[in-house]
């Protein structure tokens, strides 16, 4: 009896065959970080930009919470892994 992979072991398999070139590809730091950088210019490149919002936590909650039209919380964002 042949049973199908669980949609989740497909997505994943699909992700690093396909986006990675093979799981050895995978744990290629520079390689990683190609794919992950390359993944983000698409992503850029293709989405309409009223539906795009670029950030990073060290910005902290305004442009998060503008983009999704939200009020920002009364608390600080959290750091709790700052880099030294």
């Amino acid at each position: 009896m042949n049973i199908a992979p669980p949609p989740v072991a497909r997505v994943l398999q699909r992700v690093w065959d396909v986006d990675f070139g093979g799981w050895d590809r995978v744990l290629d730091p520079d390689h990683a970080i190609a794919c992950f950088r390359r993944h983000n210019q698409y992503v850029i490149d293709t989405c309409p930009p009223h539906r795009l919002t670029i950030w990073t936590a060290a910005q902290g909650w305004a442009p998060l919470c503008r983009a999704l039209d939200v009020a920002e919380p009364d608390e600080p964002f959290p750091h709790l892994n700052p880099r030294p």
